[in-house]
C-alpha cells in the first residue's frame, strides 16, 4: 500500500448532533492517537446546544480538524458531506459518542498494509470503558464469509467499525439521505 506523505492516510469523519455531553471525549480519543497521519472532519448537523462551541475549542489542539456546520439534514447526508470533504486514503467513521483506543488508527494502518485491503471491518465493543482486546485479534480475509456475516446481520451494521478506501466512495457508493440506520444501506455494498 502506497503512503503519500503529503496527504493524511485517514480521514476521521465524525457526525455531531446535539452532542455537547459526548463530543469532547470523542475528540480527545482521536487527538491522542499514536498514529499521526490523519485529519478530522466534524460535521455539525444543526446542533442547537454547545456542540459547535466545543468542537471549535478542540480545534485549537488539533490543527488538522475541519468543521463543517450545516442545517440539520440527517446522518446519511452528513456522512456523505464528510466523505466528499475527506482527503485521506481511507475514511474512518465515528459517531460523536464513540471513543477509540489510542492505537486504533495505528492498528488499522498496520492491518491495511499487511492485507492490502480496500475495506477493513472491526468488531465493536459496547462499553463504558475502553477495553484492550489486543490478545483477541483475528484477521478473516474471506470476502464470502464477511459478506455472509453482514448480509445476515451476524455482526454490527455500523460503519463506525470500518476503514473504507476513499476510492470506494468515488465509485458511486453513498449513504441514503435518511436520519437513521443509514449504515444498513451501505455496508453490504
Amino acid at each position: 500500500m502506497k503512503f503519500n506523505p503529503k496527504k493524511p492516510f485517514f480521514s476521521v469523519v465524525i457526525i455531531c448532533y446535539n452532542s455537547e455531553k459526548t463530543i469532547n471525549q470523542c475528540l480527545h480519543s482521536v487527538i491522542h492517537q499514536k498514529f499521526n497521519s490523519f485529519e478530522v472532519i466534524c460535521v455539525n448537523d444543526g446542533s442547537t446546544d454547545d456542540t459547535l462551541k466545543i468542537i471549535t475549542k478542540c480545534s485549537n489542539s488539533l490543527p488538522n480538524l475541519k468543521i463543517i456546520n450545516q442545517p440539520n439534514s440527517g446522518r446519511g447526508f452528513s456522512r456523505n458531506v464528510g466523505t466528499l470533504n475527506a482527503k485521506g486514503q481511507f475514511v474512518v467513521f465515528l459517531d460523536s459518542d464513540d471513543v477509540i483506543a489510542k492505537d486504533y488508527l495505528d492498528k488499522g494502518y498496520y492491518y491495511l498494509n499487511i492485507t492490502n485491503a480496500d475495506l477493513m471491518i472491526f468488531d465493536m465493543k459496547y462499553s463504558d470503558q475502553i477495553v484492550d482486546n489486543s490478545d483477541q485479534e483475528v484477521i478473516v480475509d474471506c470476502k464470502e464469509y464477511i459478506k455472509l456475516k453482514i448480509d445476515t446481520f451476524q455482526r454490527s451494521q455500523s460503519v463506525c467499525s470500518t476503514f473504507i478506501s476513499k476510492e470506494i466512495f468515488s465509485r458511486g457508493i453513498e449513504f441514503p439521505n435518511v436520519r437513521g440506520f443509514e449504515d444498513v444501506f451501505i455496508l453490504h455494498k
